[in-house]
């Protein structure tokens, strides 16, 4: 079945704006927001804590493409819209960006802040794929 011309490049520009976001977010938290947030929540061993972070999130990275591509393939194959996916993964990566402001731990960050990045690209992922 073929897509009319202008519902495709609706597609594809709110598929890019939709990559564009998600990496500016990660461009942003961890060069920016993630090491200010650490500073002062516990400035003694901020460098150590960060490296965990990022090496979480770097650990995640490699492992969630290829469950949500294999993931969104079978709900492709069922017939199941993939869209729900989606929305929940972007309201779970939003959810998180919400509760940096207010972390009173850094353990809180160590968790946060690779699941936020699982939820994005599993919901950027699957709809994608």
């Amino acid at each position: 079945m073929d897509m009319p011309r202008s519902s495709s490049r609706m597609l594809q520009w709110g598929l890019a704006a939709y990559w564009f976001s998600l990496n500016m977010e990660g461009a942003a938290l961890l060069t920016i927001l993630i090491p200010m947030t650490l500073l002062q929540v516990s400035p003694v061993g901020h460098v150590g804590q960060l490296a965990r972070i990022v090496s979480l999130a770097a650990l995640f990275t490699m492992i969630v493409p290829p469950i949500a591509g294999a993931y969104s393939d079978r709900q492709k194959r069922r017939g199941k819209r993939r869209m729900p996916l989606m929305w929940w993964g972007t309201a779970l990566n939003v959810g998180g960006l919400l509760m940096i402001p207010g972390v009173s731990r850094a353990s809180i960050l160590t968790v946060s802040v690779p699941a936020m990045g699982c939820a994005g690209h599993f919901s950027g992922l699957t709809t994608v794929v």
